[in-house]
């Protein structure tokens, strides 16, 4: 079977991936021996959504299998962590199907692998990687296009899978695009928005590549940063400490678990992940103005507070920033 699927071989989330489907938005690797995850079409039962109209989602989980399906776009089974069952529905490939699987797809891999992932953005700033998340709307990719702009690789968009290793947690990088509103495109100074991608004809939002600048192996995670707005229209962004407490409330609240899963994402398992990683993570609220003109003060802050308040990795920054070597 394996075989069968080696038709495109990419790198993502720290995965190596076999797929039937061509996920061009991916970064593209030579097929070897080494298959963590197998994605094939077959047939995928629809399942009744809460609104019965194209977008609305619904998910059922066993121990097995996730069985997820999204009106007027299709369905995905995934199993033990290392297959993914695909079944777009009539016409959903030009309405954006692949990046049901190269999103929420893997980050369903993920969670059945046992890795945690934030529903977030995440860049390098001198050799570590600092994280976004917010609730949607708050400008997680927006944010991130605009240290992009100033010379920052992307690690991910969207999902942001961490992992504690040898007592460090670190950020796994996903694939290089960008997806943001028309808007977003011109307030960082790229191209045309109508000369980027649309991701979907239901929605506004855009693909925007960033190959020049993405960071291809797992980085020290320095920073989460929540986003929230500023109460003051004309102030300037600031950021926040948040209590060791309130950090893990903030962490669970922005995972993917319970994104996706509601409620039943609240699982003592997750509590005790996101309470190991608040204790070894520093997550401060980011307010910003809702004026697109002054991201580049963003950016600015954010790399002083990273720099005043992780000096050792800061420090180290030369030699990571060499070997992130962005693409």
């Amino acid at each position: 079977m394996m075989n069968d699927v080696r038709k495109h071989c990419y790198r993502c989330y720290g995965l190596e991936v076999a797929s039937e489907l061509a996920l061009p938005e991916l970064v593209e690797i030579e097929p070897s021996e080494r298959v963590d995850v197998v994605i094939r079409y077959d047939r995928v039962s629809p399942l009744p959504t809460p609104r019965q109209e194209d977008g609305s989602w619904e998910v059922v989980t066993t121990s097995e299998e996730i069985h997820f399906w999204m009106h007027g776009i299709g369905g995905l089974v995934i199993r033990s962590g290392c297959e993914m069952i695909i079944d777009p529905a009539p016409g959903a490939m030009e309405r954006g199907f692949r990046f049901l699987v190269s999103g929420i797809g893997m980050g369903f891999v993920l969670h059945q692998r046992g890795i945690p992932s934030l529903h977030g953005a995440a860049v390098a700033i001198d050799g570590v990687a600092v994280g976004f998340v917010g609730w949607k709307g708050m400008g997680k990719s927006t944010t991130t296009a605009a240290f992009h702009r100033h010379g920052h690789p992307v690690l991910t968009d969207d999902v942001l899978p961490v992992v504690l290793k040898d007592g460090e947690v670190q950020a796994l990088p996903a694939f290089p695009g960008l997806k943001l509103l028309p808007d977003a495109v011109e307030a960082v100074g790229l191209d045309d928005p109508a000369r980027q991608v649309p991701i979907s004809p239901l929605g506004t939002k855009r693909l925007v590549t960033v190959r020049d600048r993405f960071v291809t192996e797992a980085l020290p995670l320095a920073c989460v940063y929540v986003l929230d707005w500023h109460e003051e229209p004309e102030a300037s962004p600031r950021v926040e400490p948040i209590p060791a407490r309130e950090a893990c409330v903030e962490l669970m609240r922005h995972s993917f678990a319970l994104r996706m899963f509601g409620e039943q994402g609240a699982t003592p398992q997750h509590l005790a992940e996101s309470a190991r990683l608040a204790q070894g993570l520093p997550v401060r609220r980011l307010r910003r103005p809702r004026d697109l003109s002054r991201l580049d003060e963003l950016v600015e802050l954010v790399r002083a507070d990273v720099a005043a308040r992780m000096p050792e990795a800061v420090s180290a920054s030369g030699e990571r920033r060499e070997e992130a070597g962005s693409a």
